[in-house]
Formats: structure tokens, C-alpha cells, sequence
């Protein structure tokens, strides 16, 4: 395994070793950042790509975060141990990461500036499930896994390039 790659797992190894209410409270903590950040108005400015790219860039991001707490939350012993098992927690967590961004983008809609938008949304999923791919090849090397990872983050770009250039 690459040295990234064990430290990514030692990271996570680590993570896990913490209290059960430690890691839970990760994942409603960032899900309360975006509900306060998603509710301010945005100051106008004129059109621009790259801010326009940074910013739905940044839901690829966040929703990553968002699905490696949702995983990381789940039974050290479970999620290590047994791929069966892991997978469904994978799965789970990405489908909770990805739901939040229904809600939030719901959310968004009766903030003033902001809209709903399938293009931020996509950006979410794809996020959430990059994090998720990347997080179980890392905590399973044996696993085919890994083979997810590259099309996951082919998905963030193309996600990322439709929520900036179409209109919706």
C-alpha cells in the first residue's frame, strides 16, 4: 500500500478509535455549518467562472466531508472487519450525504440570492460518493473499490462543470 494510503487508513483507523458520540456529532456539525451558510443571502457580484467553479467545487468538498462523517460514524468492528457489511454503511452514508443536499438545496430556494439548483445537487452526490469510494478502497485495499474512485472523481469534474455552465 502506498504511504498515502496507510496514513489515509491510519487517519481513519484513528478516527475510529474515538467515542461513538465524538463521531456522531461530526456529521450533524457539518450539516448545521451548511444549513447556516446556505441561509445567508450572497452579496451580488458580476458573473465569473473561476468563483463560479471554486464555489460548486466546494460542494464536492463539503458533501465529501459530509459522507466520510456519516461512514466514519458506523461500528469500527463492522466497518473493518466484514466488506459485505461496509458496503451497506457506504451506500447509506452516501444516500444520507446526498438527501441532506436535497434538503438543503429545498433549503436554498426561499433564500434570497440563492436557488435550487440539480447542478449543485450533482456536485453533492458526486462528493459524497467520491469520499465514500475513496474512504472503502482505503479501509478495504482488497476490495475492487478502488476501480470506483476514478469515475467517481470524473463525476465530481463533470458535475462541477454543469452546475457553473448550464443554466440549471
Amino acid at each position: 500500500m502506498a504511504p498515502l494510503l496507510r496514513m489515509m487508513r491510519a487517519l481513519a483507523v484513528r478516527w475510529l478509535g474515538l467515542p461513538l458520540a465524538v463521531r456522531a456529532l461530526a456529521p450533524i456539525v457539518v450539516m448545521v455549518s451548511l444549513w447556516i451558510s446556505s441561509s445567508i443571502s450572497p452579496t451580488p457580484r458580476p458573473p465569473n467562472v473561476l468563483r463560479g467553479l471554486l464555489h460548486n467545487g466546494a460542494h464536492v468538498v463539503v458533501y465529501a466531508i459530509l459522507a466520510s462523517c456519516w461512514l466514519l460514524t458506523h461500528s469500527p468492528s463492522h466497518l473493518l472487519a466484514s466488506a459485505p457489511a461496509a458496503r451497506s454503511m457506504a451506500w447509506r452514508s452516501m444516500l444520507l450525504a446526498t438527501a441532506y443536499g436535497v434538503v438543503d438545496e429545498w433549503h436554498q430556494s426561499f433564500v434570497q440570492g440563492r436557488v435550487c439548483s440539480i447542478g449543485d445537487l450533482l456536485s453533492d452526490a458526486s462528493g459524497a460518493a467520491l469520499a465514500v469510494a475513496a474512504l472503502f478502497s482505503v479501509l478495504h485495499p482488497d476490495r475492487p473499490a478502488r476501480r470506483l474512485v476514478p469515475w467517481c472523481a470524473l463525476a465530481c469534474v463533470v458535475s462541477v462543470a454543469i452546475a457553473t455552465w448550464l443554466p440549471w
